[in-house]
C-alpha cells in the first residue's frame, strides 16, 4: 500500500524555529530547591493527590492496622476499680446529756480540715504502714506509694448534705475496697483518739483541781467546826446537827454565789488553755500534694501566664519539622518553659502551705489570747466581788467579832463545796460525753466494684484506631514528598525546567475513533475537551516546530516510565493532524516490548514494525488506515528478538526516511527512555522528540534522567506535554468552553 503526501496550497505552515540552547539548559538545570508550599503546610491539591495514589492501599493496610491497634490496646488494657465508702460529718457536736456549744466557729473550714486529713500524710502515712496494703500488687513495684495513694483516693461532698464520699480507683476491685476501707478506719481512729485525747486530758487537770480544793475544803469544815462550839458549843456536823449553807450565806449570797461561778469558770478555762498549750497541732503539710490546692494554683495570674507560654511553645513546636536547628531550639524553649512552670507551682505551694500553717498556729493563738482575756476579765471581776464582799464582812464583823467569823468561815465553806460540786459536775459531764456519739461516722463501708469504670477503653480505641487508620497514608503522604511528583504545570517547569508544550485531559475510556452520538452525555463532554486539548497541543508544535511539511517531519513522543500516557497522546495527536491538514499521518507502535496503539485504535497489532526491521514484509504490506482519516498505523507486530537488535546498523534511520516519502507527518511512540535502551535510538532518529508527563505519576527525578540520556545521545526535545489533567482543572485554568458536537462535523472524535 502506497500512499502520496497531499499538496495543501491553502495550508501555509510557518517555518520551523532554529534549535535554541534552551533544551540544553532544562536538562542540565540544578535541582530546583524545595516546593515553597511544603513550608506551609499541605495544600489541597497535594491531600488530593496522596489520597488518590495512596487509597488503594493505605485504606486496607489501615483497617489491618487498626485492628491490631485495637486488638493491643484491648489486650494491654487494664480495666479500673473504683470503691466509694460514705461517711458522715456533722455539722453540730451531738451529746448524751450535757449540750456544749461547737468550738468549731467556721463550719466550711472543719469540714475542708478533715479533706484534708483524709488525703493527708498524717492518715496515709499510718495506712501505707499496715500490712494489707504492703502486700497489694499495685504498691509493691511503686517508688512513691504515698503519691500514688494521693492521686487515686478522691474525697467529696455529696450536694450540700452532710455526706462524704471517699472514693480509690485500683485495678483490683477488691484492693480498691480494701483501701477506701482501711482509709477511712485509719481516719476515724486518728480522729476518735485525738478528740478523747484532748477531753481526757481535761478531765485528769479537772481531778487535779477537785483533789487539790478536797484538802482545802476539810480545812474550812474544821475551821467551823471550831468557831461553832466556841460561839455556840455545839458541833455543826455532829450528829443530829442541822446545818444549813444557805441560811448560812444569807447575808452575802449574792456575791458567794458569783465568787463560785468565777472560780469554777476559771478553773475550766485553765484547764481548757493548757489543753491547748499541751495539744500537738496537726500543720497542713500535707495539702500541697493532696491536690486541694490544684484549682487556687491553676487560677493564679502568674501560673496562668506561664502555662499559655508552654501551650503557645508546644503550639509552634507541632509546626516545625523534626530534625532541625529551630526543633532543637524551640524544643530546648519547651522544656525551659515546663521546669519554669513546675518550679512556680512548687513556690506557689510552699506559700500556700506556709499560709495554711500560719493560719492554723494564728487562730490556735487567737484561742488562747482569747482564753487568757476571758480569764483576765473573771479574774478582774472577782477582785471587785471579792472587796465587795469585804465591806459586807466588815459589817458584820461590828455586830460581834466570833459571830462574824463564824458567819465568814460558814460562808467561805459553802463557797468552797459549791466549787467543788460545780467542778466534779463538770469532769461528770466531760466523763459523760466520752461516750457520746461520734461527730464523725461511717455510713456505708466500700463494697467491692462489679464493673469497672472503663470497661472498653473508648477514648484509647478511638485515637488509637484514627493513628493507625492515618499512619498508611501519612507513609503516602512521605513517599509523595520524597517521589516529587509532577501534578501541574508550575511543578514542571519548577522540577525539570523543561519547556511547557501544553496540557492534555484524561484520556477517555473509549477508543479515540468511537462515534460521538454513541456516548452518554458526560463521556460525550469529555471527548471533546480531551480532543480541544489534542488540538491545542498540535497548534503548539505546528507553530512552535513546524510540525509536518516544511519542519518536523519525524515526531518520537517518549516518556520516562511506562504509564505516563505517551501512546495516547502519540495516537491522538496524529489523529488530530492528519484531520486538520487532510495530510498522510502515520503513527509508527515503535514500543516492542509492550504495544498498545493498535489496540487503542482498534486495529490488528500484527504484522508490523518488528516484521519489516526483519527484511521480511515490506512496510506498504504493514499499515493499516485509522477508520476514515488520513491517519495511518505501523503497528508493533510480533518481536522475535531482542528489539534493542533490531534498530541497530541504521535501519530504522534508513526507514523514517523511506516513509517520509509517502507521509507529510510520522509519529513514533517509542518505549520508556528508562525501561529501554532502543527508545534512545528512536529519539536520535527522529527530528524532535516530546516528553510526555502524567499529571500525579510522573516523577520529578525521573523525567530529569530521562531528559539527560536524550540530550547525551543527541536528541533535540521539543518539550514536554503533561497528560492526564482533570477535566475540571484544565477547564477552570484556561476558562474553557467546549464546542458544540456539531462542530466536529462527521461525528468523530477527532
Amino acid at each position: 500500500m502506497s500512499h502520496s503526501a497531499k499538496e495543501d496550497h491553502d495550508y501555509q505552515l510557518p517555518a520551523p524555529r532554529p534549535p535554541t540552547e534552551w533544551t540544553r539548559q532544562a536538562v542540565t538545570a540544578s535541582r530546583p530547591s524545595r516546593r515553597a508550599d511544603d513550608s506551609e503546610g499541605m495544600p489541597p491539591d497535594f491531600v488530593r493527590r496522596v489520597l488518590r495514589n495512596s487509597w488503594k492501599w493505605a485504606i486496607p493496610l489501615g483497617l489491618l492496622l487498626a485492628a491490631a491497634a485495637g486488638c493491643a490496646v484491648m489486650y494491654l488494657h487494664v480495666p479500673k476499680y473504683q470503691a466509694s465508702a460514705l461517711i458522715q460529718i456533722e455539722s453540730k457536736v451531738p451529746f448524751v446529756a450535757f449540750e456544749q456549744p461547737s468550738t468549731v466557729r467556721d463550719e466550711a473550714r472543719y469540714f475542708n480540715t478533715q479533706i484534708e486529713l483524709l488525703r493527708g500524710t498524717v492518715v496515709l502515712i499510718p495506712l501505707l504502714g499496715r500490712s494489707e496494703i504492703g502486700a497489694m500488687e499495685e504498691f509493691q513495684n511503686e517508688p512513691e506509694p504515698l503519691k500514688h495513694l494521693q492521686e487515686h483516693l478522691a474525697v467529696a461532698q455529696i450536694g450540700e448534705s452532710e455526706l462524704y464520699s471517699v472514693d480509690y480507683v485500683s485495678p483490683s476491685a477488691s484492693d480498691a475496697a480494701t483501701v477506701a476501707n482501711l482509709v477511712v478506719l485509719e481516719y476515724l481512729q486518728m480522729q476518735g483518739q485525738q478528740e478523747r485525747q484532748r477531753t481526757q486530758l481535761v478531765i485528769d487537770l479537772l481531778e487535779q483541781e477537785r483533789h487539790a480544793r478536797s484538802s482545802r475544803l476539810e480545812q474550812l469544815r474544821r475551821r467551823v467546826v471550831e468557831l461553832s462550839r466556841e460561839v455556840t458549843g455545839t458541833d455543826p456536823f455532829g450528829q443530829g446537827a442541822v446545818f444549813n449553807l444557805d441560811r448560812a450565806l444569807s447575808p452575802v449570797d449574792t456575791l458567794y454565789q458569783s465568787l463560785n461561778e468565777i472560780d469554777v469558770n476559771q478553773e475550766v478555762l485553765k484547764a481548757e488553755l493548757q489543753a491547748l498549750n499541751d495539744a500537738p497541732i496537726v500543720y497542713g503539710d500535707e495539702t500541697a500534694s493532696s491536690g486541694l490546692f490544684a484549682l487556687e494554683i491553676s487560677n493564679r495570674e502568674d501560673i496562668r501566664e506561664l502555662e499559655s507560654r508552654l501551650a503557645a511553645q508546644r503550639d509552634r513546636l507541632t509546626r516545625i519539622r523534626k530534625g532541625t536547628q529551630k526543633y532543637a531550639e524551640t524544643l530546648a524553649d519547651v522544656h525551659d518553659a515546663q521546669s519554669a512552670l513546675n518550679e512556680r507551682k512548687r513556690e506557689v505551694q510552699e506559700e500556700l502551705s506556709s499560709a495554711r500553717r500560719a493560719e492554723r498556729q494564728l487562730q490556735r493563738d487567737r484561742d488562747i489570747v482569747e482564753k487568757k482575756q476571758e480569764l483576765q476579765s473573771l479574774a478582774t471581776r472577782r477582785v471587785k466581788l471579792a472587796e465587795r464582799l469585804e465591806e459586807q464582812l466588815a459589817e458584820l464583823k461590828s455586830g460581834g467579832a466570833q459571830s462574824a467569823q463564824l458567819e465568814f468561815a460558814k460562808a467561805e465553806l459553802a463557797r468552797e463545796e459549791k466549787v467543788f460540786e460545780l467542778i466534779a459536775a463538770r469532769k461528770l459531764a466531760l466523763q459523760t460525753e466520752l461516750d457520746a456519739p461520734d461527730r464523725i461516722t461511717l455510713k456505708q463501708s466500700a463494697a467491692v466494684p462489679a464493673r469497672p469504670l472503663n470497661p472498653i477503653p473508648y477514648e484509647l480505641l478511638l485515637v488509637v484506631c484514627a493513628a493507625s487508620l492515618a499512619t498508611p497514608f501519612a507513609v503516602g503522604a512521605l513517599r509523595e514528598v520524597s517521589v516529587r511528583r509532577i501534578a501541574t504545570a508550575d511543578d514542571l517547569e519548577r522540577e525539570t525546567a523543561l519547556n511547557l508544550l501544553g496540557e492534555v485531559t484524561r484520556f477517555p475510556m473509549r477508543p479515540v475513533a468511537s462515534r460521538l452520538r454513541s456516548l452518554p452525555a458526560w463521556h460525550h463532554r469529555e471527548m471533546i475537551v480531551f480532543a480541544e486539548s489534542i488540538d491545542s497541543l498540535r497548534t503548539q508544535l505546528m507553530l512552535t516546530q513546524g510540525l509536518g511539511v516544511g519542519g518536523v517531519r519525524v515526531l518520537a513522543v517518549a516518556s520516562a516510565g511506562s504509564g505516563e500516557g505517551k501512546t495516547s497522546v502519540a495516537t491522538s495527536l496524529a489523529v488530530s493532524f492528519a484531520k486538520a491538514t487532510q495530510h498522510a499521518t502515520l503513527i509508527i507502535d515503535a514500543d516492542l516490548r509492550a504495544p498498545s496503539a493498535a489496540r487503542m485504535l482498534g486495529l490488528p497489532n500484527q504484522p508490523g514494525l518488528a516484521d519489516v526491521l526483519r527484511g521480511d514484509l515490506p512496510a506498504v504490506e504493514t499499515i493499516a488506515q485509522v477508520g476514515s482519516s488520513t491517519a495511518f498505523l505501523l503497528p508493533a507486530g510480533r518481536s522475535q528478538d531482542n528489539p534493542h537488535h533490531l534498530l541497530l546498523g541504521g535501519r530504522i534511520k534508513e526507514l523514517f526516511d523511506r516513509l517520509q516519502r509517502d507521509y507529510a507527518l510520522i509519529v513514533v511512540d517509542t518505549p520508556p527512555v528508562l525501561a529501554a535502551s532502543e527508545s534512545l535510538v528512536l529519539a536520535r532518529a527522529a527530528d524532535a522528540v516530546v516528553l510526555c508527563l502524567l499529571s500525579d505519576v510522573s516523577q520529578s527525578q525521573q523525567v530529569r534522567r530521562a531528559a539527560r540520556c536524550l540530550d547525551a545521545t543527541g536528541s533535540r526535545i521539543a518539550g514536554a506535554v503533561l497528560s492526564g489533567v482533570p477535566m475540571r482543572r484544565y477547564t477552570y485554568a484556561y476558562d474553557y468552553r467546549p464546542r458544540a458536537a456539531a462542530d466536529y462535523g462527521s461525528g468523530e472524535a477527532f
